[in-house]
């Protein structure tokens, strides 16, 4: 059971620390936006604001680069015993890295509101959808095959 404990552990403290770097490279990427003008609606008016490429560029780099490296160097090392456990800890991996990909979309949508406010956006919006949406599914199924590929070694 401490074995089990300490395998969850890692893998909180792995996930927390990958969600505070999602939300830093979130905010480096909205740092150098540039101001594009105003739009006005019926009820609704804001700026509109568009990406640093080379601070959008940064923002991913630090994120995978994070991804990447504290795995190797922190957590790979903390789950290698994994295999040889129950399937209520694979259950419970699994069930935290879900957890914190919510938590981590969360935290960068909170730190869209606190650079942007409630009405302005940021162009084009499929960057920011990418950061808001496809990072913590990216965290989910990198999480899932690292629990697939410890599993499967005998």
């Amino acid at each position: 059971m401490k074995k089990e404990l300490k395998i969850i552990g890692a893998e909180v403290l792995y996930l927390l620390l990958s969600t505070v770097v999602a939300a830093v490279a979130a905010l480096i990427q909205m740092t150098g936006r540039t101001y594009n003008g105003d739009y006005s609606g019926i009820i609704f008016s804001g700026s509109i604001y568009t990406y640093n490429a080379i601070l959008y560029i940064i923002g991913i780099a630090i994120y995978f680069g994070f991804m990447i490296v504290g795995y190797k160097c922190f957590l790979k090392t903390r789950i290698c015993d994994m295999n040889k456990s129950g399937v209520g800890l694979k259950i419970s991996f699994f069930v935290v890295a879900l957890i914190f990909a919510f938590m981590m979309f969360a935290a960068i949508v909170l730190c869209g509101f606190m650079v942007l406010g409630m009405n302005d956006s940021m162009k084009p919006e499929i960057l920011f959808l990418i950061t808001g949406y496809v990072w913590p599914v990216i965290s989910l199924i990198f999480m899932t095959v690292i629990e697939l590929r410890i599993c499967r070694r005998p």
